[in-house]
């Protein structure tokens, strides 16, 4: 009885472990990472789902007025740019010809829908960087 139970353990913590192994490295895991490239860190890792959205909002280092720009994460997991609420009156973004102004002097340019690898920005002393997860 003592040694079926010993056997019994051992297959329990065997498939423990495999289990375990297989979550860590076979499963597919897609993080949203947020990383100072100069020091090599990484800020913030977040699980991502298609559908899920992010904002990066910051200062507009001419005009020192807000800009906010949403990503998508696509059904392929793919970033894809959404849009961008601003409202500076000149900030030289694409698609300007889709602009739509949407009050308190905001303008929007909506459906931009570019698929895109990574977003690189740059952090400026006024810029105050901020990056919004799922409209929070």
């Amino acid at each position: 009885m003592i040694r079926f139970l010993s056997t019994k353990v051992k297959i329990v913590i065997g498939s423990l472990l495999i289990a375990t192994v297989m979550v860590i490295f076979v499963l597919p895991r897609n993080v949203l990472i947020v990383r100072d490239v100069d020091r090599g860190e990484n800020i913030l890792m977040l699980p991502v789902s298609p559908g899920d959205k992010f904002s990066i909002s910051f200062i507009n280092s001419v005009e020192n007025l807000p800009v906010i720009e949403t990503f998508v994460i696509d059904k392929d997991y793919h970033i894809v740019f959404s849009h961008i609420l601003y409202q500076a009156y000149y900030v030289g973004y694409i698609h300007e010809e889709k602009a739509k102004a949407v009050g308190k002097g905001f303008t929007i340019i909506p459906d931009i829908n570019q698929r895109i690898d990574k977003v690189t920005f740059f952090m400026g002393f006024n810029a105050r960087h901020k990056i919004g997860i799922n409209d929070e």
